[in-house]
């Protein structure tokens, strides 16, 4: 295991808390555990998996760091790896500095799948009964590219403890894809997508036991099947459509209740003659709406960028570019226009 990069795709990136304890602790006789401790800082590093097997091991290793974690992001160059917040988008502190985005998201040839309360058969759990149960819940319930795939299965903290499987799934893919790509494939599929977001922590310790001993012998299992690699096919991404707006005054908020697109420099004038204390808002809220001009073919994401910049400096705002950039950037996503 090594420092950061960890951008290669085959990267498991993994955060160690400042001493908080990121497993569950059962305690003998309490219908609730002890929840993981909350971490607000972390160091992180990498390991690079060669294959299932390493996979497995790796995984075994983790069941016994109770301060370890995975996350599917990069540590971004230059952030020093030693201390550091998860974060993948600047944010602005109660005094006013801007915090760095720590992490950025990247596409990975593994991925991992939380199930959780889906109906299972007793001692599902066992050694000789968990990789066939898992095989059958795989072939039934997740697409057909999974089918025959080899995998790594970890019974989670509540593994036999509460009714139904509880498991995290583990498979390698044949390409690099981002969360937001798998969790297209994955529509329908009984799976908890927060493992597919850049920075949600995915625990990987075993749990704690208080008063009584830890009723699954055995929690991770290496099934090798028919291959090691799953060809996920990612259907294309929804078309969205044009939201019409009209803008009723330059000088009020541009409204999404009417059927004319706004045009980029009248949004810039909105910008441009915001009052004092009302400007972050209204340049976040026309970077939204300039998002339906990036589907109409009428301006690009540069151009956005460039314009709304310009007018936010020309209404008086003195954050750094780069702070300005991440609220037209925030904007731009929320309208589905992206982000260049």
């Amino acid at each position: 295991m090594t420092a950061p990069a960890g951008m290669h795709p085959r990267d498991l990136t993994i955060l160690t808390s400042c001493r908080r304890d990121l497993r569950k602790v059962w305690t003998a006789g309490q219908d609730k555990p002890k929840n993981y401790d909350h971490a607000a800082t972390f160091s992180a590093r990498s390991a690079r998996i060669r294959d299932l097997h390493h996979l497995a091991e790796v995984q075994r290793y983790l069941q016994a760091q109770p301060w370890c974690c995975v996350v599917r992001a990069a540590v971004k160059p230059g952030i020093d790896h030693r201390t550091m917040a998860r974060r993948v988008l600047n944010k602005r502190a109660r005094d006013g500095a801007v915090l760095e985005a720590t992490m950025t998201d990247v596409p990975r040839e593994w991925v991992a799948f939380d199930i959780d309360n889906v109906p299972a058969p007793e001692g599902w759990y066992r050694p000789h009964r968990v990789v066939d149960f898992t095989r059958y819940l795989v072939e039934r319930t997740f697409p057909a590219a999974f089918h025959g795939a080899g995998f790594v299965v970890v019974a989670s903290a509540s593994a036999a403890v509460k009714p139904g499987a509880k498991m995290r799934l583990w498979f390698l893919l044949d390409r690099p894809l981002y969360g937001h790509e798998i969790k297209r494939a994955m529509a329908g599929a009984p799976i908890d997508e927060c493992t597919l977001r850049p920075v949600q922590i995915i625990y990987t310790a075993a749990p704690g036991f208080v008063g009584m001993s830890d009723p699954v012998a055995k929690r991770v299992h290496f099934a090798w099947l028919d291959r090691d690699l799953v060809a996920l096919e990612v259907p294309p991404e929804p078309a969205r459509p044009v939201r019409q707006i009209q803008y009723a005054a330059l000088s009020g908020s541009p409204s999404r209740c009417h059927d004319e697109l706004i045009p980029l420099g009248a949004l810039a004038r909105i910008v441009a003659r915001a009052d004092e204390g009302q400007r972050h808002k209204k340049l976040h809220g026309c970077a939204w709406r300039a998002g339906d001009l990036i589907h109409a073919g009428q301006a690009t994401a540069h151009e956005i960028f460039w314009v709304l910049g310009k007018a936010a400096k020309d209404a008086g705002l003195a954050d750094p570019p780069e702070e300005l950039a991440r609220i037209i950037k925030c904007g731009l996503e929320r309208a589905g226009g992206g982000a260049a």
